[in-house]
């Protein structure tokens, strides 16, 4: 059980300058070269300088499902029919703009993906590049995981390394050159240097206009005209393995998708080879020292990582207390990096805020407190966070609304079907049991089949269900402590998608493999 036991089916703009940089290449490997073992683990490359080809067809796949990509030391290639079921969805965030100065060549390289084709024109070894970075929205897809085995298309395929998780969405201005100062790329955005230019020393290359990014809001359904332009993407490696329960998204959470081609570490947006003095680095996730350590030197997505190591780690309702504690102990590290758009950070400030104002009073609690946790949560929730979802649909009990004077019912649906359509796959688990129980079996089915292909072994288990003939639905969904809490089985078992076995068995063997078996 996880924090608080309320997961997915439980019980009742700012700016933020940096400078990074260091020397030295991946030991054991020659001057200029790549080390194919550095790009094979999860890796999140700018692509402002990918070749014009491959972010054209970027642009283009991810409008037509999964995008699979071979990603190697020659290259990056987009395998536009190498197909993988799933697609995408669009999460606007605040407009957040970020200046950072990558110093030497080999950071450079690394924080484009790590090899020499990641960045055009010669860079020579005393280059910097000064990059501002514009972020309005993500593009994400609810799968958790892509196997060999989910791939279709046969030679297409050859090659495939990763698919893309995540694409960052927004508008970027840089400058390469050895005598690039900080603060260079913002007067080229300013100069509307669309496209790019090139002079003896400096090379400056901009795409998207500020003025538009300026324009869009937390409620655009897609990235403004002017300012949609890919700036980084999440890889993550496809398996050869089968499904396992460490992909459990109840279990685990939300991966951030964060990762630079090993011995690089990720500082203020960057892969530098060494950490400058007082800045924080991503730290090892599940390492709860080195998480927090680094959480406390400024490293946004380390908080998140602390975040989510308390609250996935597990245990029983008596770890709640200690969890807490730490939560509180850095409240303001956290809410730092929520501002940054850290999802888990923003659910562990909300769960300690929550459980605090119950603790006091749960027969008459502080109003003020739990609205102002609850407006934490919700951020969580949309952008798919697991725990987030289950407080916030604990908090739509029409009992527990009463005593708030605010409909948390029309706040939890509305939160649900803005995180699916975000392309988050807890959100649309939820979405998929209340459809459930509106009895629209068709709507059900199609979002337990996004969730269940996200990791949610619960949905798995309702898509199998909704296959079923009514005694299999009954003893699926009756089952688990978790479902059988949510709903009533036997009302739900009346709702039928049709009936397809093989369908029915997948899902439920998905659902075993995960994690939860139904005997």
């Amino acid at each position: 059980m996880t924090l608080l036991a309320a997961g997915l089916l439980g019980t009742a703009s700012s700016c933020t300058p940096g400078v990074v940089g260091g020397a030295a290449k991946a030991p054991g490997v020659p001057d200029g070269e790549c080390d194919p073992k550095a790009l094979s683990g999860v890796v999140s490359p700018l692509v402002l300088e990918w070749p014009a080809g491959a972010r054209s067809d970027l642009e283009a796949a991810v409008h037509d499902g999964v995008v699979v990509v071979a990603y190697s030391c020659t290259g990056v290639k987009v395998l536009a029919d190498c197909k993988v079921k799933g697609n995408y969805g669009y999460r606007a965030v605040t407009a957040r703009t970020e200046t950072t100065l990558i110093e030497g060549k080999d950071d450079i390289k690394a924080s484009f993906g790590g090899a020499a084709w990641a960045v055009a024109g010669n860079l020579t070894r005393d280059a910097k590049l000064d990059l501002t970075t514009i972020l309005v929205g993500k593009l994400s897809t609810p799968r958790a995981s892509v196997h060999r085995s989910d791939l279709a298309g046969d030679d297409f395929c050859k090659g495939a390394t990763h698919f893309v998780k995540r694409v960052d969405l927004g508008a970027f201005a840089m400058a390469t050159g050895a005598n690039v100062t900080a603060g260079f790329s913002a007067k080229a955005f300013a100069q509307g240097a669309a496209g790019g230019s090139s002079s003896k020393d400096i090379r400056t290359k901009a795409d998207g206009e500020p003025g538009a990014c300026k324009a869009s809001t937390t409620a655009d359904a897609k990235a403004p005209e002017g300012c949609a332009a890919p700036i980084r993407v999440s890889l993550a490696p496809i398996k050869d393995e089968a499904v396992s329960k460490s992909e459990s998204l109840s279990k685990k959470g939300n991966s951030d998708g964060i990762g630079c081609p090993e011995p690089f570490q990720f500082v203020d947006g960057a892969c530098v080879s060494q950490v400058p003095k007082g800045k924080g680095a991503l730290c090892k996730d599940g390492d709860e020292a080195g998480c927090l350590a680094e959480c406390k030197k400024g490293s946004d997505e380390s908080c998140n990582r602390y975040a989510r190591h308390l609250l996935y780690k597990g245990g029983e309702e008596k770890h709640d207390k200690e969890v807490l504690e730490k939560i509180g102990a850095v409240k303001k590290e956290l809410d730092a990096a929520c501002k940054a758009d850290m999802s888990t950070a923003c659910t562990a400030i909300g769960a300690e805020i929550f459980m605090h104002a119950l603790q006091k009073n749960d027969k008459d609690p502080d109003v003020k407190q739990i609205n102002l946790a609850m407006d934490y949560i919700e951020l969580g929730c949309i952008a798919g966070e697991f725990e987030a979802c289950g407080l916030l649909q604990m908090a739509s009990d029409p009992e527990f609304t009463e005593k708030l004077g605010k409909n948390y019912g029309v706040v939890y649906t509305k939160a649900i079907n803005k995180g699916c359509t975000a392309g988050n796959a807890a959100p649309c688990g939820l979405l998929a049991f209340e459809s459930a129980k509106a009895k629209n079996a068709t709507k059900a089915a199609e979002l337990a089949d996004k969730a269940c292909l996200g990791s949610v072994a619960e949905a798995c288990l309702l898509h199998a269900a909704l296959y079923s003939d009514a005694k299999t639905c009954a003893k699926l969904l009756g089952a688990g402590d978790k479902t059988s809490q949510m709903f009533d089985a036997k009302a739900l078992c009346a709702t039928s998608a049709g009936s397809d076995a093989k369908l029915a068995k997948a899902s439920a063997d998905r659902a075993c493999a995960l994690g939860a078996c139904v005997k």
